[in-house]
């Protein structure tokens, strides 16, 4: 998630404690991937738009977006960075 969290020294919090409207756009979330790309990997990437079937999210320097991501997929909210 650079230059977000720079990986050379990347500090965050986050939580396990959050409901659906708590997701707002430019949230970071870490899902468990159900793409074949990334099947069952642990990826930190943003909400860039909320759809009615999920949000759909990219990593902040990607090009492209990574597809929808069902709610039941988030298991994280970033909720604070340490630079």
């Amino acid at each position: 998630m650079a230059p977000a969290l720079p990986s050379y020294n990347s500090r965050y919090i986050e939580t396990t404690c959050f409901t659906r409207d708590d997701l707002k756009v430019g949230d970071m979330v870490g899902y468990e991937c159900k793409f074949e790309w990334c099947k069952d990997q642990l990826i930190l990437h943003q909400i860039i738009e909320i759809q009615d079937d999920g949000y759909l999210m990219k990593g902040i320097h990607n090009t492209k977006v990574d597809g929808i991501v069902g709610f039941e997929n988030i298991i994280s909210k970033v909720v604070l960075i340490i630079l």
